[in-house]
């Protein structure tokens, strides 16, 4: 959402892990802190916290703000172990899903069919009047 400027700083928007990482639920986390602070080689939560607001703040400096699919289009990026782990763990929902990656980075992605725009007789149903506009939350994009 930042990319296409409905919000100028990842703070103001609820639905991605900045906020869950700088205000950490006290139930039902979704990320794992233990995890984190070891990948990330500091001591504890608050080092997570000020390395991933340094990271954003450089970030936002920075001209380039491409979007990487690796984010966007796989269901987990971590080690090799973890994402195989991942993929078992969601049985035939993963089917068709592959583990990619080298260097110690990988994820599981789906086929690139599933984020294509096929609108054909096949996939009738999935014509464009029948699509919705991100702006499901309009008081987000009011402020």
């Amino acid at each position: 959402m930042l990319r296409v400027r409905v919000v100028s700083h990842p703070k103001e928007w609820p639905f991605c892990g900045y906020n869950e990482i700088q205000n950490p639920r006290q139930r039902y986390a979704i990320i794992d802190y233990q995890r984190l602070i070891t990948l990330l080689q500091v001591r504890d939560l608050q080092g997570v916290q000020e390395t991933r607001r340094h990271y954003i703040e450089e970030a936002l400096g920075s001209k380039n703000q491409a979007r990487e699919s690796k984010w966007s289009e796989t269901i987990a990026v971590e080690s090799k172990r973890l994402v195989e782990a991942t993929k078992d763990r969601l049985g035939i929902k993963a089917k068709g899903r592959r583990v990619l990656g080298e260097d110690g980075s990988y994820e599981v992605r789906e086929p690139a069919s599933a984020y294509g725009r096929d609108f054909g007789p096949k996939n009738g149903s999935l014509r464009l009047e029948n699509t919705y506009s991100w702006n499901v939350y309009p008081e987000i994009l009011m402020r």
